[in-house]
């Protein structure tokens, strides 16, 4: 007999599948119910505390099923009913002064009603219980707990996972929704809801891939955290309306060397370790937060947050989708106050790199930091784009008038996309005008207005395409963007996702240019588009360099590859000789792909890549050359001994002498933008005409790439020019060329 899910009054206006949309979130409401399960039977007195208890994550490949299985307390019939009947009810233990990390135990019913087939299969006293979570067509949410007659033998508890005892096994099948990206177990081993549990000495995570009827693949999953140098130890009290105070106990680190996988910013939990935030409380885009991690423990913080949500109008400290505070809540904003003044001297003294030759001051070298950010800002708008147009959008003008390339399309949060809007010019003539705008302040797309330009026609008649980008700021954020044009109106719907998505129109490699160690075994990553080359297609592979080896020289494209939507992720191997530069080409048909990599010395550690595209500038010997850009280095070199650059910046020019003069620094900055815009928007070219995304690149490259540089050079030159030359400087030379000039008048 089928129950319906009552909702709890303070998730009346709840939207379901928030959580569940991660891969991640869902396998950690999951982890965590186990790891609660048994810190519940530990302090019971039915577990020792001291041993180690099993969580088992099992994926079956081909019906993405997970399976979480544990070897804890097992499920009832009458207690899932008590526990799943009403969503948003208090079930995890919290409320019972229970050590349990749970705050409510509800995320799991997310999970399984979000997913398909979702069951949990429970073993209790040699009893087999189950309970499906079922959607029906009237969205309405219902749950079929029962004790079944089957017997508990070893068949059955093998099948299971469960060995003699007690033992629960949570099942879903991941919803057309969500996605297991392709670096999952590095990417779940490092996810910092789970850094507690992973790194408990007394769990045993581990990750079971199967795949037919190959053997599995089983990981152990250990989370072990960063060393760093102490920055700061100490507890603050953070008093709250009518509230006992919350003890605030934080911990900041400097690593040595900036961290991967997300690992810097501040881990937000309270006394049971649930975790609640990552955060670096408005540093987030500071320089140097790389290196800053730590951890921000809150005392008392459970007792506010149950109150809030079960007063009459509830209030959340925590969003809904539990991807942190609630940042416009009263609790997080008063946090957020108290924690601030303790990070930013630590922001502020960060460690820098400093030329010894070039004594800059403070304020001089910090606004030429900004200066060159602006540009790296640019260059992430212009190039570190992910193009998603598909090219038969192209192939005749919109009968309606505008019509953007697709019409829902998914983003990575921060990740700019690119998007075509194509423009009938017999119904939106040249000139006319089109404002593009977002219904939501947290998904920005850039223009918000243009006016439809002859450089915008293609060859197709009556057919102008403009390129529009997009930026998610959110994760779980939708949004419409609107282009209209009088009456005439296109609609695209966004969604904001957590993961970063490999996308093409038709085939690319994952990097442009990957490095690789001599004498070794390596692959490239290919992203194909199965709309355009079909599952079953042989893709034929090249090498133009005897020192890459290629493995295969095609690979079949299979169902399995794909990774999400219509586009697969296929593994290229390859084996290296001697330091070498090589390019790999993938063709099917008239479709190809190649990357460039680079062998190198595998007893010396490569450098690593800057963390900015224009980290910095300096003087160098460069032959003709006036002012260059170097991408292996990040820096933009300007030319000492250039008979232009010698008039303006004299014969041993420094930083410092051609930043305290006025002529010299104007010069400078031009010089640097006029490299950077030129390096930036040949990329830009490049990158258009390999994909079709803009006619202009291919009818017209002079056209295309100084039209870009007039607009972005009007659009960055302004401000580049007053960040990067000294306003001071230029004032007073101001007031002593006025002085001047009424001197020369007497």
């Amino acid at each position: 007999m089928t129950i319906r899910v009552a909702v709890a009054s303070r998730y009346l206006n709840r939207k379901s599948g928030k959580t569940a949309k991660s891969v991640f979130k869902s396998l950690t409401e999951a982890i965590t119910n186990s790891d609660d399960s048994y810190r519940r039977l530990i302090q019971k007195g039915l577990l020792q505390e001291n041993n180690i208890y099993p969580i088992q994550i099992l994926y079956e490949k081909k019906t993405k099923c997970f399976k979480i299985i544990d070897q804890a307390e097992g499920l009832t019939n009458s207690d899932m009913e008590e526990k799943f009947s009403e969503y948003g009810k208090d079930t995890s233990g919290s409320s019972e002064g229970l050590g349990v990390r749970g705050l409510f135990g509800q995320g799991i019913s997310d999970v399984l009603f979000f997913h398909k087939n979702g069951v949990i299969r429970s073993i209790v006293d040699k009893t087999l219980y189950v309970c499906k979570f079922i959607k029906n067509n009237k969205g309405e949410w219902l749950i079929d707990p029962k004790q079944t007659n089957t017997r508990v033998d070893k068949v059955l508890r093998q099948s299971l996972g469960i060995t003699p005892g007690n033992g629960t096994v949570v099942s879903f099948e991941l919803s057309e929704k969500s996605r297991k990206p392709h670096k999952f177990v590095e990417e779940l081993e490092n996810y910092y809801m789970l850094r507690f549990i992973l790194s408990d000495p007394h769990r045993q995570v581990s990750y079971i891939e199967a795949n037919g009827n190959k053997p599995p693949n089983e990981r152990m999953l250990h989370y072990d955290w960063p060393d760093g140098e102490v920055l700061v130890q100490r507890d603050e009290e953070l008093t709250f309306q009518k509230f006992s105070p919350v003890t605030v106990k934080i911990e900041i680190r400097r690593a040595p060397e900036p961290l991967a996988n997300q690992q810097n910013g501040l881990l937000v939990f309270d006394d049971k370790k649930a975790v609640y935030a990552l955060s670096m409380f408005g540093f987030q885009n500071s320089p140097g937060i790389e290196r800053i991690f730590g951890t921000v423990q809150l005392t008392g913080i459970r007792s506010i947050i149950t109150e809030m949500m079960n007063q009459k109008d509830p209030e959340e400290i925590l969003n809904d989708d539990r991807s942190g505070f609630n940042t416009e809540h009263e609790f997080y904003c008063s946090l957020e106050t108290l924690l601030k003044p303790i990070i930013e001297p630590f922001i502020r003294n960060e460690p820098k790199v400093v030329d010894e030759q070039d004594h800059l001051s403070p304020e001089q070298r910090e606004n030429q930091k900004k200066a060159l950010k602006a540009l790296d800002d640019l260059y992430e708008q212009l190039v570190d784009v992910t193009l998603i147009t598909k090219p038969q959008s192209t192939q005749k003008a919109p009968e309606a008038g505008l019509e953007f390339d697709r019409s829902q399309i998914k983003t990575t949060v921060n990740k700019y996309y690119g998007l075509g809007l194509n423009i009938n010019t017999d119904l939106v003539p040249l000139n006319s005008t089109i404002e593009l705008r977002s219904s939501n302040s947290n998904v920005i797309v850039q223009p918000e207005l243009f006016t439809v330009e002859k450089e915008m026609m293609t060859q197709i008649t009556a057919l102008a395409r403009k390129h529009i980008t997009i930026k998610g700021l959110k994760v779980g954020e939708t949004a419409i963007i609107d282009a209209t044009a009088g009456n005439i109106k296109s609609t695209v719907q966004i969604e904001v996702l957590e993961e970063e998505q490999l996308t093409t129109d038709s085939m690319a490699f994952a990097s442009d240019e990957i490095s690789a160690r001599m004498n070794h075994s390596s692959k490239a990553v290919l992203v194909i588009n199965t709309d355009k080359i079909p599952i079953g297609s042989l893709v034929k592979l090249y090498s133009n360099s005897k020192e890459l080896n290629l493995t295969l020289d095609q690979i079949p494209l299979i169902a399995e590859q794909i990774d999400h939507d219509e586009i697969a992720i296929v593994k290229v191997p390859f084996a290296t000789g001697g330091i070498s530069n090589g390019t790999i080409t993938a063709v099917w048909q008239q479709y190809q792909a190649s990357v460039l990599v680079h062998v190198v010395d595998s007893t010396v550690d490569t450098p690593k890549a800057p963390t900015a595209v224009f980290k910095d500038w300096q003087f160098d010997s460069l032959g003709n050359f006036q002012c260059s850009y170097m991408p292996d280095t990040g820096l933009l070199k300007v030319n000492r001994d250039h008979p232009l650059n010698r008039i303006y910046f004299s014969e041993n020019p420094t930083k410092e002498s051609v930043s305290n003069s006025p002529l010299a620094s104007v010069y400078l900055a031009e010089l640097l933008l006029g490299v950077a815009l030129d390096f930036m928007i040949t990329k830009k070219w490049r990158k258009d005409l390999d994909s079709g995304f803009d006619p202009l690149a291919k009818n017209d490259p002079h056209g295309y790439i100084t039209s870009y540089l007039r607009a972005k050079k009007l659009e960055i030159g302004t401000l580049f020019h007053s960040i990067f030359v000294d306003q001071k400087l230029i004032q007073r030379y101001r007031v002593l060329e006025s002085t001047l000039r009424e001197s020369n008048k007497s």
